[in-house]
């Protein structure tokens, strides 16, 4: 009997080890861009039940890499992997289920496995699950789950999680209203550059909501906001240079933002140029530009912009008449 047990026990460790070799064989030709080489040895794991292999040739299979790209064999392999708790392959296969993706979509699927990966702390699974209960997409809708989630994943530094939970504790959407809980979590957003929380930075400080009143703050926000091409922070941008609200009064720089604004369409900004250099403020006197930006605006229909256009082409003619 015991012999018979140290038989056993030899095959399994032998078998063990050759499972081992043939995953570190493809890793090795993986490396040396061998692809079909590495899917042999591969598939030669993952049908021997390597959670790694399985991963991995699902993954192939999904890429096209070594193999023909192939959704519902990548679908098959990603499976058998996410089974045996492989997180990726969980992931994978909730965006699969919820895609359609080698399979036939089904949410409820999805979110079933986006659930076991955002349990063993997958930070995209946890933003997944977030929506899903956030819309009703696969699970009932559910506004504290999706805060629970959502939470989750903005603890661990992801920048759309950090702006989410900031609008729901803004709103009181799944959370009690806490606009001081609200502010935290839109400043780690805006910190990492999300756009729409510094936008919201910016009314925070700007109106006193969450932060104490700040206008210097919000003009630091409402800056990065505009750096990044919005373009109402653009204008508004100018127009704080040009009250010297939370900045100081600056022509040159009211200018600059008023034309960043109106080189993107903006109707109000193109009329405000067109003036600026009418009048010199901010820029030299150019009624050439003055023309081309108020023709912008009367264009698209801005009520002011078609007299005072009329008045400056007539100051011109007379100009080159005389």
């Amino acid at each position: 009997m015991k012999s018979i047990l140290l038989l056993l026990l030899f095959t399994f460790n032998t078998y063990a080890t050759d499972v081992d070799d043939w995953v570190d064989n493809a890793f090795l030709a993986y490396e040396k861009n061998d692809y079909q080489q590495a899917v042999k040895w591969f598939t030669k794991a993952a049908e021997q039940g390597n959670v790694d292999a399985q991963f991995y040739i699902g993954t192939f299979y999904q890429t096209g890499i070594g193999v023909s790209k192939n959704n519902e064999k990548a679908a098959q392999w990603l499976t058998k992997a996410a089974e045996q708790g492989n997180v990726d392959a969980q992931f994978a296969m909730g965006s699969f289920y919820s895609a359609g993706k080698g399979v036939p979509k089904n949410n409820e699927k999805a979110a079933k496995w986006f659930t076991k990966a955002a349990e063993q702390g997958d930070v995209d699974a946890q933003i997944q699950l977030g929506m899903f209960y956030s819309t009703g997409k696969g699970v009932p809708k559910n506004n504290e789950k999706a805060a629970k989630w959502f939470t989750k994943a903005a603890e661990q530094g992801n920048v759309d999680a950090q702006y989410y939970i900031g609008s729901f504790y803004s709103t009181g959407q799944g959370v009690p209203k806490n606009n001081e809980k609200a502010a935290k979590w839109f400043t780690k957003a805006a910190e990492q550059g999300n756009v729409d929380a510094q936008f919201t930075m910016w009314s925070f400080y700007n109106t006193g909501k969450g932060v104490p009143k700040n206008l210097e703050k919000a003009a630091k926000w409402l800056t990065k906001v505009a750096e990044q091409g919005n373009i109402d922070a653009q204008f508004a941008m100018g127009n704080l240079y040009y009250y010297g609200t939370g900045v100081p009064k600056n022509k040159e720089k009211t200018a600059k933002w008023i034309t960043k604004a109106a080189e993107q369409g903006h109707v109000d900004a193109q009329f405000l140029i067109g003036n600026f250099y009418i009048s010199g403020r901010g820029v030299p006197i150019n009624k050439e530009k003055a023309v081309k930006w108020l023709t912008k605006a009367a264009e698209q229909g801005h009520v002011d912009a078609p007299s005072i256009l009329r008045t400056t082409k007539a100051f011109l003619k007379s100009t080159s008449e005389n």
